[in-house]
């Protein structure tokens, strides 16, 4: 692969606060970017939302998970989301539980002592957050149409694309996409859920979406492009792009897939 295509990663970042994961969220030579945990649009430095109720709220639970303090953040993700309309809650709470299950999944080791019972305790405990994670979607999904209907947001319908993505809801996505596309603005948001669609449904030809991608320097898509070049049979080439992603940012979607890589790369040698 050319180094121009992932040469944006040497370059430094800018820090931006999300509404709805509570995150603080990188861009490259931009003022907008998308998360690089829940993949809304952001473009709010944290010292303008840092008095947000919601966003106090998330960013909390993101600095328990920088912490290591998994349990603690999904304790205050329960209690949040429990009874939660807010759709900034709910979505976010989505992706945090989508986050947690994909890491309690991959957290295996079949090489230490006992390893099945601890194996198999954290696939269980994958299951039940992957239960709350499609909860928060669903939810979200409901609450969402029903506002659409009365006050639709492309904001909204680009969320709504997002979650139905990550739920392999393809029919849904693509009615998002073409909502999306209907508003006759290209803006970063539509550009990234194109590059989503092509990638994750090998649609079109994802490398002339996701090249604009690069040299804006998204972050989330040298994701996008590992899982294209995976999906190519480039299984060296996505490895690599990973750990580069890595070295720079704590990716979790990045993470999890990083895991299945290297199991898969693991397998092909045996």
């Amino acid at each position: 692969m050319p180094r121009s295509e992932y040469s944006a990663l040497d370059r430094e970042f800018s820090e931006l606060a999300c509404g709805y994961c509570g995150s603080i969220t990188y861009a490259i030579s931009s003022k907008d970017t998308i998360c690089h945990f829940c993949e809304a649009y952001v473009n709010t430095a944290e010292e303008a939302i840092k008095a947000d109720e919601t966003y106090a709220k998330l960013s909390v639970i993101q600095k328990l998970i920088s912490s290591s303090s998994f349990e603690d953040a999904l304790k205050a993700t329960d209690a949040l989301s429990s009874k939660a309309t807010d759709l900034r809650v709910l979505f976010g709470s989505f992706a945090i539980y989508a986050a947690a299950s994909d890491a309690r999944y991959y957290d295996r080791d079949y090489n230490r002592s006992g390893f099945m019972e601890e194996n198999s305790s954290n696939v269980y405990a994958s299951l039940d957050l992957v239960s709350k994670e499609k909860e928060s979607a669903f939810k979200f999904l409901r609450l969402s149409a029903e506002k659409q209907k009365s006050s639709p947001y492309r904001s909204v319908e680009y969320l709504r694309f997002i979650t139905n993505v990550r739920l392999k809801r393809r029919l849904y996505a693509k009615r998002s996409l073409d909502l999306l596309e209907s508003s006759g603005t290209v803006i970063l948001s539509l550009q990234y859920a194109r590059m989503v669609y092509a990638v994750e449904y090998s649609s079109g030809n994802p490398e002339s979406l996701l090249s604009p991608m690069l040299i804006r320097g998204s972050p989330n898509s040298y994701y996008y492009l590992s899982r294209s070049l995976f999906r190519r049979g480039k299984y060296a080439e996505a490895r690599m792009i990973l750990q580069k992603l890595s070295e720079k940012i704590r990716m979790p979607m990045a993470a999890s897939f990083s895991v299945r890589v290297d199991d898969f790369i693991k397998k092909t040698e045996m």
